[in-house]
């Protein structure tokens, strides 16, 4: 309970803070003349974007040989879309969804693995996008250099985890629960890092397109809110806002969030009173899509029973 009221401050703090750098009634003004149907537009776009998330999930899956069906694995993930709204920075549904399939299917080592390659690989590709947006935008060398060795550095770790054979360490075979943990969670890094295997790049073109469809959603958010900013600025600005809402130290990173624009906006000289509001509308089509997870919540099988 200590942790959750020290979240809500840090939250209010933020939004505290972004307010007195603000023009609070041109922000109040755009929100109050919101076009809707651009906003419901966005809305949709994050809905598809999350089903597509949903079966890149469910792909990671699916190459380490785990016998799963896909509306599990969708209804797992939306139900950690929608407790997103409510957790500690936006990673927080992921302790929600690893949780809502292992009571169905078991095998903690392998699920927790496969929840942590889907977050590296979006992270990666937003990580991506932002960084080819800032070098197309400033053609700086340096971007170049950090982008290309990102690319390089991610095609390494999974030449790596494919020519590390975990069936073959010994020191991870065994009964106890701590070593089963890891042999599965190892074992899911390597079965997923296969070359020969469509399933990688299935997932990283599913991936890729879930990540690019949050951004580009922006286009309907910026027509909503009547702003003047071009799309190619927020392929910035959204990769920014998601890595400051990974922070544990907010609630859905909301003020984090808000604080980080604005920094970035006064670095790039772009309109702060326009970032805050398309970083708020952002959050309000986030949250009112995750809402839909409720009805998986409900209405999801695992509840009632269990599976092996």
């Amino acid at each position: 309970m200590f942790k959750l009221i020290l979240r809500i401050i840090f939250s209010a703090l933020g939004l505290f803070l972004a307010y007195r750098l603000i023009d609070v009634e041109k922000v109040v003004s755009v929100f109050n003349n919101l076009r809707p149907f651009p906003f419901v537009k966005a809305c949709l776009l994050y809905i598809i974007s999350d089903y597509i998330g949903a079966v890149a999930w469910y792909y990671v899956i699916k190459s380490t040989g785990k016998q799963i069906s896909l509306s599990s694995v969708v209804s797992a993930y939306w139900t950690g879309l929608f407790f997103n709204n409510f957790l500690p920075s936006s990673a927080g549904g992921d302790a929600v969804k690893g949780f809502h399939i292992i009571r169905q299917y078991q095998d903690p080592g392998l699920f927790t693995a496969t929840i942590v390659i889907d977050r590296i690989i979006n992270l990666f590709f937003l990580l991506l996008i932002g960084m080819s947006a800032s070098y197309f935008i400033f053609r700086n060398r340096i971007i170049f250099i950090i982008l290309i060795g990102s690319v390089s550095g991610f095609i390494f770790c999974i030449a790596v985890f494919n020519i590390i054979k975990v069936r073959r360490i010994g020191i991870l075979t065994g009964s106890s629960p701590v070593r089963q943990f890891l042999y599965n969670f190892t074992s899911a890094f390597s079965s997923f890092a296969a070359f020969r295997s469509r399933i990688l790049y299935i997932t990283l073109l599913l991936s890729f397109c879930s990540q690019f469809i949050k951004i580009y959603l922006y286009k309907y958010l910026i027509a909503a809110a009547g702003s003047k900013l071009a799309l190619i600025i927020m392929f910035i600005f959204v990769p920014v806002f998601g890595l400051s809402a990974m922070l544990p130290v907010s609630i859905g990173g909301l003020g984090i969030r808000e604080i980080a624009g604005l920094k970035a906006a006064a670095l790039l000289s772009v309109n702060q009173n326009e970032i805050i509001v398309l970083s708020l509308t952002g959050y309000l089509a986030f949250l009112l899509s995750n809402s839909l997870g409720i009805f998986y919540y409900i209405l999801s099988p695992g509840k009632n029973q269990r599976k092996t």
